[in-house]
């Protein structure tokens, strides 16, 4: 995997999430959701655990995974400030939470390009730094309230997750802080994922868990193929010009491939399914629509057109569809995603 962590690549992407952030939840139906609960069933998260979740996006793995490990704590990681405000709007807790660095620990790393680390971590009570992590205990990393935010606010709907601005490729945490590490459609995403990946598992306690879930691109309909092969010749005759990560991500979500990065980055898969929902646009601008939501590249596209160019747009996907030959080829999508558990070897 070659990583792209230039600052216009970096930009791209966040950027994308920050404008999708008010409507990422009910995109498709919200099929984010969907994915997040296969997701967080399939970890199986336990009382007592101490979780982070990487690209935590608007929450929505945070906040299913919170409950069931009370009073252990989850830290949800993003570089989106807009989908990170949305995550806590949800919770609830008002002012970002403030983490401070642990003595000794690796604050001293230079934060990756395009997002600067927000959050530091600080030893448990008691805990001096010499001693091995608790099963079940605080993790090295404890959550200070932010400012004016006493920590006993009723408001909360989970007091012991807190959302932090921070670089996957960049945690702050010490060695096995975490008994589970989540990653909900992040990977193809991050700058870097093999030093993410890596970051990952120097994180997880031994025998922790990593848990996520990938897009499987493999499986799309011949309708989302011919429409995302029309996007490079769409952007060319615009004149648009945009960073895009290489092809190769697009396989991260295939089992066997998906396998391989896991398996390399010093973790065992025990489990792994596939989860394959679909539908049917109604007409052209509703799949627009729709595919506005599938990435950064179709986003800002599409969004990039003014109502001249859309409706010329549009009309050239509906002659797409009709060559499709079959009318119940047109216009139907599939979302397919791999969820997979791995142990830290």
């Amino acid at each position: 995997m070659d990583p792209d962590s230039s600052d216009e690549m970096v930009d791209h992407v966040v950027d994308f999430f920050d404008r999708i952030a008010p409507h990422y939840d009910a995109w498709a139906g919200g099929q984010h959701g969907r994915v997040a609960a296969r997701l967080v069933d399939l970890a199986a998260p336990a009382k007592n655990e101490q979780v982070l979740d990487v690209g935590t996006g608007t929450g929505l793995v945070a906040h299913l995974v919170a409950p069931r490990v009370k009073p252990g704590l989850v830290f949800g990681i993003d570089l989106s400030e807009n989908m990170l405000s949305i995550a806590r709007a949800r919770q609830g807790d008002g002012p970002k939470a403030r983490v401070l660095p642990a003595p000794g620990d690796r604050g001293d790393n230079p934060p990756r390009q395009g997002g600067s680390p927000t959050a530091r971590a600080l030893p448990g009570p008691g805990d001096r730094g010499d001693n091995p992590p608790r099963q079940g205990g605080s993790p090295t990393a404890r959550a200070l309230p932010g400012l004016g935010d006493r920590g006993d606010n009723p408001a909360r709907k989970n007091p012991n997750v807190q959302f932090l601005g921070m670089a996957a490729e960049h945690l702050v945490f010490r060695p096995e802080t975490f008994d589970l590490v989540t990653m909900g459609q992040a990977l193809a995403y991050l700058a870097d994922p093999t030093q993410a990946l890596a970051e990952a598992h120097r994180v997880l306690r031994p025998g922790g868990r990593l848990a996520m879930s990938c897009q499987r691109r493999s499986l799309n309909t011949r309708a989302q193929d011919l429409f995302f092969q029309g996007l490079a010749p769409l952007a060319r005759r615009h004149y648009l010009s945009l960073p895009r990560y290489s092809s190769e991500r697009s396989r991260f979500g295939e089992p066997d491939v998906l396998t391989q990065i896991l398996e390399a980055a010093g973790f065992e898969v025990g489990r792994l399914t596939e989860m394959v929902t679909g539908g049917r646009a109604n007409d052209a601008r509703e799949w627009t629509e729709l595919m506005a939501g599938a990435g950064p590249l179709p986003y800002t596209l599409i969004r990039a057109l003014g109502p001249r160019y859309r409706n010329e747009l549009e009309a050239e996907v509906e002659a797409a569809m009709a060559s499709l030959g079959d009318p119940d080829d047109a216009f139907r999508y599939h979302h397919s995603y791999v969820v997979v558990v791995a142990r830290k070897r």
